[in-house]
C-alpha cells in the first residue's frame, strides 16, 4: 500500500481524554504507511502539543452544537465545506473524526464518492437522535469501549467495532518521590489519589467523604485530588463543575476535618510522577464512564485501582485481582474498599503486579494503534476497489 494521508479532525476546547488518545495515536502511527495531518480550530489548546511534536495542522473553525441560532445551519455547512476543501488541498485519503463537532462537520462533508470517513466515539455526548440520523455516513464507527458501543446501539452493525484505548506500557516510569515532595508528603505515608477534571460527575465529593471516614482508621494515610477545570466546565448540573465546584470541594474538605491530610494538587504536567508516587487510585464517576483512561494509566504504573462498578471500568478492572469495583455513588462503599487495601500492603503489592500485567496484555498503545491502522487499511482498500469499478 502506498503512503496514505490521514486527516485527524478535532475541535478540542481543552486537552482531555479524546485529545490525549489522539496524540498517542499519532505518535505511534506507522509513518511508513500513514502520513498524519490535523484539522482543528486554530485557537485550540491542542495546537501547542502538535507544534511540539512537529505534527502539521490546518485551521478548521467549527461552531458550537448547543447554541441556538438562525445561522447555525449555515455555519455548519461552511465548516463542512471547509473540511472538504482542506481534504482536497492536502491530498487526504481518509478522515479520522475524533469529536462530536468533528463528526458533524465530516458527516455533512462526506458523500459516497468523497474521501472515506472514520468516526472515533469516545463518550456519550453525541445527541442520540442526531447520531441515529447520521450514523450511515461514516465508513466505520470505532467505539472506545463496549459501554460506548451500547450507548449508540452499535451491536450488530458490521461497520462498527470496539477498540479499547491504550497507554504506552513501555514508557519510562515516573519518579517515586518527586510528586510526594511537591505536595509535602513523606515516603512513610500511604498516598491515595483521585485523578480527573473537577466536574461533578467525576465524583470528587465522594472521594472527600470517603477520605474523611478512612482517615480516622489510618492516621498515616494522605489523600490528593489531582486535576483542574476549564471555562467550559463552568455550568450547573451533573456535567458541570469548574470554579464553583472547586469551592464546594474545598468547603466539604474543611467541614470533613481532613485538614492538611487532603491536598488539592491541581494540574500536574508529569502525570507519570503522580502514578509512581501513589499507593492507590480512586475513580468515583457517578454516571457510567465511557472508558476510564486514568485507570489504565495507573495500572500500567503498577497501582491498584478502586472504581465505580459501572461503564468502562468494568471492562478494565478485574475485581479482586487488579483492584476493586464498588457501588457507584456510595462514599461508604469506597471508604470500606480503601480501608481494606490500606490495611493490607501485601495484597496491594499483588494487585499492583496484576494491574501492570493486565495493562500490558490488554491496554498497550501498540495494540490500539495496530487495530486502528488495520481499519484504515480496510476502509482505504474498499475505497480503492470502488473507485476502480
Amino acid at each position: 500500500m502506498s503512503l496514505a494521508r490521514i486527516a485527524f479532525v478535532d475541535h478540542a476546547p481543552f486537552v482531555g481524554g479524546a485529545e490525549t488518545v489522539l496524540l498517542d495515536l499519532i505518535a505511534h502511527l506507522d509513518r511508513s504507511r500513514f502520513d498524519p495531518i490535523v484539522f482543528l480550530p486554530g485557537d485550540s489548546p491542542l495546537v501547542r502539543h502538535l507544534d511540539a511534536r512537529g505534527v502539521p495542522w490546518r485551521d478548521l473553525p467549527m461552531p458550537r452544537i448547543n447554541v441556538r441560532s438562525p445561522t447555525a445551519l449555515l455555519r455548519w455547512r461552511r465548516a463542512s465545506s471547509d473540511l472538504a476543501r482542506l481534504a482536497r488541498e492536502c491530498g487526504v485519503d481518509l478522515v479520522h473524526s475524533n469529536t462530536v463537532r468533528a463528526h458533524l462537520a465530516s458527516a455533512f462533508a462526506a458523500t459516497p464518492d468523497d474521501v472515506p470517513v472514520v468516526w472515533m466515539l469516545h463518550d456519550d455526548t453525541f445527541p442520540r437522535w442526531l447520531f441515529d440520523r447520521l450514523r450511515r455516513r461514516p465508513a466505520r464507527l470505532i467505539a472506545n469501549s463496549y459501554t460506548t458501543a451500547s450507548t449508540y446501539n452499535l451491536e450488530g452493525d458490521p461497520r462498527a467495532c470496539v477498540v479499547h484505548n491504550g497507554v504506552d506500557t513501555q514508557a519510562e516510569p515516573g519518579n517515586r518521590y518527586r510528586f510526594r515532595r511537591r505536595i509535602g508528603i513523606g515516603s512513610e505515608k500511604a498516598l491515595v489519589a483521585h485523578v480527573g477534571r473537577l466536574v461533578r460527575w467525576k465524583g470528587q465529593h465522594l472521594f472527600i467523604r470517603a477520605a474523611a471516614r478512612v482517615a480516622r482508621e489510618h492516621p498515616q494515610a494522605h489523600f490528593a485530588l489531582v486535576g483542574t477545570y476549564t471555562e467550559g466546565d463552568e455550568s450547573p448540573g451533573v456535567l458541570g463543575g469548574g470554579a464553583a465546584y472547586h469551592v464546594e470541594l474545598q468547603r466539604l474538605a474543611q467541614l470533613s476535618g481532613l485538614g492538611n491530610r487532603l491536598t488539592f494538587a491541581g494540574h500536574q504536567d508529569n502525570i507519570a510522577d503522580v502514578y509512581a508516587g501513589i499507593d492507590l487510585l480512586a475513580h468515583t464517576s457517578t454516571r457510567p464512564e465511557p472508558f476510564g483512561r486514568v485507570l489504565i494509566e495507573a495500572m500500567s504504573a503498577g497501582v491498584p485501582v478502586i472504581a465505580s462498578a459501572q461503564g468502562g471500568p468494568t471492562e478494565i478492572v478485574e475485581d479482586g485481582v487488579t483492584g476493586l469495583l464498588v457501588t457507584p455513588g456510595s462514599s461508604q462503599a469506597l471508604a470500606e474498599a480503601l480501608t481494606k487495601l490500606l490495611a493490607d500492603a501485601p495484597r496491594r503489592a499483588e494487585m499492583g503486579i496484576a494491574a501492570h500485567r493486565r495493562a500490558t496484555e490488554h491496554f498497550d498503545i501498540r495494540q490500539q494503534v495496530e487495530a486502528i491502522q488495520s481499519i484504515y487499511q480496510d476502509v482505504l482498500g474498499q475505497a480503492q476497489r470502488r473507485d476502480s469499478k
